[in-house]
């Protein structure tokens, strides 16, 4: 029976230890931030949000379609967990993905994929404004930034509305 329950421990400090990221340094797991290893989802599919600790503001388009209403929630800190919040509440359509993310202290920098692109220039204006407004206010006031810049696929991109070629600021209406 000894043996048993020390072979037992051994295979699951074994399982820990696989599991257990390399990297040495620790983190406050409600210090908003982004990693390398910062979760990003294939161009094809959207995450469905994992249950969190962070609590997050989203910015959701308004029954009237002419402003935003915030809804608590709560968030594991990363720029994909958040955008597949507001995927989930219908602020962005199904499929889009953060490529890459680079937050500071005053800007962030968020690329976002091909289904992004086609939701802002398939909308129409308000469409546009509404969902934009969700991505960039939920983004700036979780991460505590002035600005952000927003890019589709590594570069700037245009709506047939809008020209996407400098950090946006909160959006009012």
């Amino acid at each position: 029976m000894k043996k048993l329950v020390v072979l037992l421990a051994t295979v699951a400090v074994a399982a820990l230890g696989a599991c257990t990221p390399s990297d040495s340094t620790t983190s406050d797991p409600t210090t908003p931030q982004s990693t390398p290893s910062d979760p990003v989802a294939p161009q094809s599919a959207t995450p469905e949000p994992t249950p969190s600790t962070v609590p997050v503001d989203l910015y959701l388009p308004n029954s009237n379609a002419d402003g935003w209403v915030t809804k608590p929630s709560t968030t594991d800190g990363s720029a994909q967990h958040i955008v597949s919040l507001l995927v989930a509440e219908g602020a962005l359509p199904e499929g889009c993905a953060v490529l890459s993310f680079e937050p500071s202290s005053t800007t962030i920098s968020v690329d976002m994929n091909d289904a992004f692109f086609q939701a802002i220039n398939n909308t129409g204006t308000t469409g546009e404004r509404l969902q934009m407004g969700s991505l960039v206010n939920t983004l700036l006031t979780f991460y505590g930034a002035q600005e952000i810049t927003v890019t589709v696929d590594g570069g700037s991109f245009s709506s047939g509305h809008t020209v996407y070629d400098s950090p946006q600021r909160f959006y009012e209406y």
